[in-house]
């Protein structure tokens, strides 16, 4: 009984593998997610993003750096879990002119703890006026 007890808390504890991945170059961003073995994947062009909202979600020991990503009339979430988080957070500060910087907007996002603490890192309305 013990020894099944120690493999199941040991298969929660192992992290997952991320389903979903991220992969951007100067023209724009791939987001790609496995679901129940079906891969889809969209592709956004960066002078189409129209709003980048940082914020976190609260998962009870931990929190999950996330970005909402506005374009149109759609709305995407990527997080620090997806594959291509950190090559996805310079290039956009590379292609979206006008986007806080990482430094500037990661502590107002992650302070205080597990608080939502949501911030407009990228908004073209702003920027064009």
């Amino acid at each position: 009984m013990v020894d099944q007890i120690n493999s199941f808390l040991f298969q929660l504890m192992k992290p997952a593998p991320s389903p979903a991945r991220l992969s951007c170059d100067e023209s724009g961003l791939v987001i790609t997610c496995d679901k129940r073995g079906v891969e889809t994947s969209v592709a956004i062009h960066w002078q189409d993003v129209s709003k980048l909202v940082a914020f976190k979600r609260d998962c009870f020991g931990v929190d999950l750096i996330c970005v909402l990503i506005g374009i149109e009339a759609s709305t995407f979430e990527v997080n620090e879990e997806f594959i291509g988080w950190t090559l996805f957070l310079e290039a956009a500060q590379q292609n979206v002119p006008g986007m806080l910087s990482f430094e500037v907007w990661w502590p107002q996002v992650a302070f205080p703890a597990f608080e939502t603490n949501p911030t407009i890192v990228f908004d073209r309305v702003e920027v064009k006026s």
